[in-house]
C-alpha cells in the first residue's frame, strides 16, 4: 500500500471517528447527560423523614437535588421532633417524601403547617398494605392498624423509587430525562439486591425469629422468614410481666437462639433480660440506617438479611 493511499485512509477513518464521536455527543445531550448539574441554590429542594426515603431520593435526584433528611440517624421516627432552626432548613423544600401511617405523619403535619409551601407525598403508591400481626400473640396486646414498615423489601422499595421520580419530574419537568435515567440505573441495582437476598434469605438455616418491635412483618414475608415475637408487644410500650411470658414461651416453643435488638431502641434492661435470663445471642437489625454499615438503603437491607441468614 503506497503512502498516499495510507494517508487517504487514515484521513478516512479520522473522520469517521470523528463523526461517530459526534452523534454519541449529541445522543447525550439530548439524554440530558451533557448538561452541566445546577449550582446549589438552583437545585430542586426537597426532603424526606427517614434515611431509606432520602437515600431513594438521591439516587433518583443525583446532582440536581438537594435532599435533606428530617430524623437523623439512631432516633426513633415515632420521638423525633424539630426546632425553630431545623424548620427554618426545611422552608425551601418544595416536597416532603413521608412513609404515613402514623410512622412519621405527625411530624410532617407540624413541617406543612410551617413552612406552608412544600407538597406532602406519601410514597406507599402501588403499594400493597398489610396490618400489623404476629402468630402466636394472640394472649395479648400488640399493635393494630395498618403496618407502615412497607419500605424493607425491594419490590416496595422500586415502587417508592419510581413514585419519587415522578415527583421531581412533575417539579422539575427541565430535567425529567436525568430523573428518568436515575431512575432506571437505580432500579437495576435494586433488581440485582433482590436475587442477592432472595439467595440468603433461602440459605437461612432458621426461618423463625423474634425482634425488638413488629417492624419486619414485611420482609419476612416476603423473604420466606417469619417473625413469630417480639420484646415491645405495642410499639413504644415496655412489656409487663405477662408479656415476657408469653415471649419466653414463644422462644422455647420456635426454639429461638438469637434476638434482634435495633440500633434506635437501646434498652440494656431488655438485652440483659434476654442475653442472661432467657439465653439468646444478641444480634441488630436496622429498620431505618443511616449509620455505617446501614449507610445507604442496599447496604441496610443487605445487613438486615445477612444477620438474619447468620442466626443459629
Amino acid at each position: 500500500m503506497t503512502t498516499r493511499i495510507r494517508q487517504r485512509y487514515a484521513i478516512i477513518i479520522g473522520a469517521a471517528l470523528t463523526l461517530s464521536v459526534l452523534i454519541i455527543g449529541l445522543s447525550l445531550y439530548g439524554a440530558g447527560q451533557l448538561n452541566p448539574a445546577p449550582a446549589a441554590s438552583d437545585k430542586l429542594a426537597v426532603a424526606a423523614t427517614i434515611f431509606p426515603l432520602a437515600d431513594i431520593a438521591r439516587n433518583i435526584g443525583g446532582d440536581y437535588v438537594n435532599v435533606t433528611l428530617i430524623i437523623p440517624p439512631g432516633a426513633s421516627e415515632h420521638a423525633s421532633d424539630l426546632s425553630p432552626r431545623q424548620l427554618q432548613s426545611l422552608a425551601q423544600a418544595q416536597a416532603i417524601f413521608q412513609i404515613g401511617h402514623g410512622l412519621d405523619t405527625a411530624l410532617t403535619a407540624r413541617i406543612a403547617a410551617a413552612t406552608k409551601t412544600a407538597e406532602l407525598v406519601t410514597v406507599d403508591r402501588g403499594i400493597s398494605l398489610g396490618e400489623f400481626s404476629l402468630s402466636g400473640e394472640d394472649e395479648h396486646d400488640h399493635d393494630s392498624g395498618i403496618d407502615p414498615h412497607y419500605w424493607l423489601t425491594v419490590p416496595n422499595a422500586k415502587l417508592i423509587a419510581q413514585t419519587i421520580s415522578q415527583t421531581l419530574q412533575e417539579l422539575d419537568p427541565a430535567n425529567a430525562t436525568h430523573y428518568k435515567l436515575q431512575t432506571t440505573n437505580y432500579l437495576a441495582e435494586l433488581d440485582a439486591l433482590e436475587q442477592e437476598l432472595q439467595t440468603l434469605a433461602r440459605a437461612a438455616s432458621t426461618k423463625e425469629f423474634i425482634a425488638m418491635h413488629n417492624a419486619w412483618s414485611y420482609l419476612a414475608d416476603h423473604y420466606g422468614l417469619q417473625l413469630v415475637g417480639t420484646y415491645e408487644p405495642t410499639e413504644g410500650r415496655q412489656p409487663s410481666l405477662q408479656d415476657i411470658q408469653v415471649l419466653q414461651k414463644l422462644i422455647a416453643q420456635h426454639s429461638i437462639k438469637t434476638f434482634y435488638a435495633e440500633p434506635q431502641k437501646q434498652s440494656a434492661g431488655a438485652t440483659r433480660l434476654l442475653a442472661q435470663d432467657l439465653g439468646l445471642t444478641i444480634q441488630v437489625l436496622d429498620p431505618v440506617g443511616g449509620l455505617p454499615p446501614y449507610d445507604s438503603y442496599i447496604t441496610l437491607m443487605r445487613e438486615n438479611l445477612r444477620a438474619l441468614a447468620a442466626a443459629d
